[in-house]
């Protein structure tokens, strides 16, 4: 099985509000993917929450908890160390919401493990 290293999500903009219509920010679909780093960048003047989600094609948001939830400090960057290492499954997703609109910034990298056959 071949490794590839990718860019899950790059500077994509949160705009949804709510678990049940969230951003979709990767699709896997050619294996599985894992995740080795992801980042938030906060440009605003307040504070705001994100949670982001991994799922399994089929799942929604609304019928399970978030992968990571967490407050994103006004001005800042910061890691979200709780994401590495989750596995995305072929076809499934990874999506997000916040509390504000069009703040929020998520990066999230890492590699794909290719169905080679």
């Amino acid at each position: 099985m071949a490794v590839k290293y990718v860019n899950l999500c790059i500077n994509d903009l949160i705009s949804s509000i709510t678990d049940a219509s969230p951003d979709l920010l990767f699709t896997s679909q050619s294996g599985n993917a894992q995740i080795n780093s992801s980042t938030v960048t906060n440009n605003s003047g307040s504070s705001a929450e994100l949670f982001i989600y991994v799922l399994p094609t089929g799942v929604a948001a609304t019928s399970v908890d978030p992968a990571w939830r967490q407050v994103i400090a006004a001005d800042s960057t910061v890691s979200l160390d709780g994401l590495i290492g989750k596995i995305v499954p072929n076809l499934g997703t990874i999506v997000a919401y916040a509390d504000t609109t069009a703040v929020l910034r998520v990066t999230i990298d890492g590699i794909t493990q290719l169905n080679t056959q």
